[in-house]
């Protein structure tokens, strides 16, 4: 059950409706009556009464629409009390925000990995370090439920554009629509229309929308306004890449439109009613909102049951030589690299392994680097999984990553059968590579490593509580203990 069937039919008890379509000619007078209107109280009651009609899908409704007259229609923009929200969306236009290095081409192979942490683990709170769109979070909502309805879920960003954005949409949710809707307002009357069509247009409004946003900053100021302003830049963009400036909370946007389509009337009101959808969504989880530095969520997490989700800045994946050098790196585990883009990932992965050390689980994703996976290999019990990613501009493959961490007991590694679906495993990539006639690359070798890994962690497991090794992994004992004396010592 996705997020939207969870909270739409099963915690608002909405019935899941057919799709009934508005007559186009419907649409387009519906948007030249908003445009006429010139007084802003009138306007923000009619484009909330147009979205919630437009997108609600109630078949009486639009039927009545698809028959109506432009008087007829201009009485039910202006029907106070409103009409119900009861928008169903789609997983893929249903995110809140568009927002560059959100995780919607990885997102199943890693739900996959939480459903199945929270499954076998006795959770008790998800903490989103880095939350950015949300998909981490929100696409697991139902699952967070499912296996505890007590759930404790936080969600913490750094950049306060968003972690704000998701406090005042929780909490100030008619406030937020006002300062966007008067946002809609000043773009009808400087355009005379609803509808975003040229090149020119998209630059006017971004730059203004830029230049108040950065006022605001300057102000200190994280209103509802600075939500409605973040909101609607990030949807005009079109996947834009946003730079923040953690030091003057400042904003600066690498690129503009990339995308030839007109931003349309339809698409401001997909928003509203994105904007009421996720004030629900907020409020019936009870998430808990925080703006803070990663590491002192982690210090303050240190000693509870929790599962960390762990989507940081990304390391440079086409950086050869890191700045304090991958070799120096295994030399010592604490040697400070920010594996670029001006985020130390050292720093990040030190703190995962403390919190390794006192059983918590996560699951991180990053691009493959070859230090990250020796931390991940040496430092961490962790299952290093590569994934082929197409770049979004062009066709060239590049390896992205996840690698998790979920503490089971050896009665549960028994029960499932874990261990000899791992043996099975090694020996056959094992015979691969001895049989194999061709010439092996990296990543061939890089899954023999891996399945040997698995094979060791089950061995560490077996001597960390002083129990002899089952019959299966005995044969490995040696090369075990052969690999654990070639290491470096810290």
């Amino acid at each position: 059950m996705n997020l939207y069937q969870f909270i739409q039919f099963e915690k608002l008890g909405h019935i899941e409706r057919e799709s009934f379509p508005i007559d186009l000619k419907k649409i387009n007078l519906f948007r030249r009556i908003l445009i006429k209107e010139k007084d802003f109280e009138i306007f923000k009651l009619n484009f909330k009464n147009y979205a919630f009609i437009v997108k609600g899908n109630d078949k009486k409704t639009i039927d009545n629409v698809n028959l109506s007259t432009e008087s007829t229609l201009k009485k039910m923009l202006d029907y106070k009390k409103g009409f119900p929200f009861n928008y169903q969306f789609g997983q893929e236009k249903g995110t809140l925000i568009p927002y560059y290095g959100s995780k919607k081409n990885r997102r199943n192979e890693g739900n996959e990995v939480i459903n199945y942490i929270l499954e076998n683990d006795n959770i008790k709170k998800v903490c989103d370090l880095f939350a950015g769109a949300g998909n981490l979070t929100f696409d697991n909502l139902f699952y967070f439920h499912k296996y505890n309805p007590n759930m404790k879920i936080i969600m913490n960003d750094f950049n306060i554009y968003i972690s704000s954005m998701y406090y005042n949409i929780q909490n100030y949710v008619d406030e937020v629509y006002e300062e966007y809707a008067k946002l809609i307002f000043w773009l009808k009357n400087e355009f005379n229309e609803l509808n975003l069509t040229t090149d020119k247009q998209y630059q006017k409004v971004q730059q203004y929308l830029l230049e108040e946003l950065n006022i605001q900053s300057i102000n200190n100021d994280y209103t509802p306004k600075t939500t409605a302003l973040f909101i609607f830049l990030q949807h005009i963009s079109r996947n834009g890449k946003i730079s923040y400036d953690s030091e003057t909370k400042s904003l600066e946007y690498d690129s503009f439109r990339n995308e030839s389509a007109p931003y349309q009337c339809l698409n401001f009101a997909l928003v509203v009613n994105k904007i009421f959808f996720y004030h629900e969504v907020l409020n019936i989880m009870d998430i808990e909102i925080v703006n803070n530095d990663y590491n002192n969520i982690i210090k303050a997490l240190l000693n509870e049951n929790v599962l960390l989700l762990v989507d940081s800045p990304y390391a440079d994946y086409d950086a050869e030589t890191l700045k304090s050098g991958g070799e120096n790196y295994q030399k010592n585990v604490n040697t400070e690299i920010d594996f670029g883009n001006n985020f130390n990932q050292s720093n990040l992965l030190n703190y995962l392994k403390i919190h390794q050390e006192r059983k918590g689980s996560f699951i991180y994703w990053n691009n493959h680097h070859k230090d990250i996976q020796f931390f991940s290999t040496e430092h961490l019990n962790t299952h290093y999984i590569k994934i082929p990613t197409k770049y979004a501009d062009s066709n060239r493959i590049k390896q992205e990553i996840y690698m998790y961490v979920q503490y089971l007991t050896i009665e549960d590694i028994k029960e499932f059968g874990m261990i000899d679906e791992d043996i099975e495993e090694y020996e056959y990539q094992k015979s691969l590579i001895k049989n194999c006639e061709i010439e092996l690359n990296e990543e061939d070798f890089a899954e023999l490593e891996q399945a040997k890994q698995n094979i060791y962690y089950y061995i560490d497991m077996y001597k960390t509580i002083n129990k002899d090794l089952p019959f299966q992994l005995l044969k490995y004992e040696k090369e075990y203990n052969e690999y654990k004396d070639g290491l470096p010592e810290f």
